[in-house]
């Protein structure tokens, strides 16, 4: 576990009336980073859809399980992939932007209705969330 601060006390006495200063020494962990992770399953209504149709997502929520903060807002994709491996390779359907969000914190993203492209090719597809789709917060 890293420290990211220390205590340092200093007595001292003058006169007859002792008294102890405190100092703290608050440093930032160099190797501080962000680390997002989508939490619980996401949901997805109604399960069989035709292609230019909509479906539902439902909430769910991406935390900040790292010692340090983002930095900086972020944003979150919805895909369609063929496998249960989603990536930035998969198509695409939709993003969202997150505020900075601080070490330990979770935020609640609200349930979203997508549509299915009309070109999307009929056959059974994972419907995958990524947290920081473009890559610019370094984990």
């Amino acid at each position: 576990m890293e420290v990211v601060g220390r205590i340092l006390f200093k007595a001292r006495f003058q006169a007859v009336i002792g008294f102890l200063l405190l100092f703290l020494a608050v440093t930032k962990a160099a190797n501080a980073k962000p680390d997002l992770v989508i939490s619980g399953s996401v949901s997805v209504r109604p399960t069989t859809v035709e292609v230019g149709k909509t479906v539902t997502v439902g909430s769910f929520k991406v935390k900040n399980q790292g010692t340090g903060s983002t930095g900086e807002p972020f944003s979150i994709g919805y895909y369609l992939s063929t496998n249960s491996i989603i990536t930035t390779s998969d198509k695409f359907l939709l993003t969202r932007t997150l505020p900075t969000t601080g070490a330990g914190v979770t935020r609640t993203v609200s349930s979203k209705t997508l549509t299915i492209p009309s070109s999307t090719t009929p056959k059974t597809y994972y419907l995958g969330v990524l947290a920081d789709r473009s890559g610019l917060i370094t984990e």
